[in-house]
């Protein structure tokens, strides 16, 4: 995006979303703050409606995504995480759970979500890398609880079996 340097080495693919616990390092780009400066200088220029900016992403760019929504709801109308629905850190007592320290959204955010169930990557019933150890349930359950929402979070299984 011309005027928004995106930093030596970056593709347009976010490797690792910034989170509470593993932020950018010392000589790393921000790419919390390179989103949000973009969005704010696309509203500048005229070019997008602030109340209408929607953020997806795939795999990392779906944690990417989530992350988003918990650190700038300011600038978010809704999110809708492919693959990679978190909601903040896992829990340092029970990584089962989301921490809820770590994504503290400043108004309720929508969120639509997909997941295959064969992907191992990023597992619907969790585990595996430090960063998705909770269950993509429990991240809607989250969600839902940041939202408040009184039903329980809905889920519609396409087709079982298809990634």
């Amino acid at each position: 995006m011309p005027g928004v340097p995106a930093g030596k080495g970056s593709c347009g693919s976010i490797r690792r979303a910034d989170d509470a616990r593993n932020g950018p390092g010392p000589h790393a780009a921000n790419d919390t703050a390179y989103i949000e400066t973009a969005i704010d200088r696309l509203v500048a220029a005229g070019c997008v409606d602030p109340a209408r900016v929607y953020v997806t992403g795939l795999s990392g760019g779906g944690r990417m995504a989530s992350w988003l929504g918990c650190v700038a709801a300011d600038r978010i109308a809704a999110i809708a995480p492919v693959v990679g629905l978190r909601a903040g850190n896992p829990s340092h007592e029970d990584e089962r759970r989301p921490d809820p320290a770590t994504c503290r959204p400043s108004r309720a955010m929508p969120v639509l979500a997909f997941a295959g169930d064969h992907d191992t990557t990023n597992p619907i019933d969790g585990g595996g890398a430090g960063y998705w150890r909770y269950s993509m349930h429990a991240a809607e359950q989250r969600w839902a609880a940041l939202d408040h929402c009184t039903a329980a979070p809905t889920t519609h299984w396409v087709k079982p079996g298809i990634y």
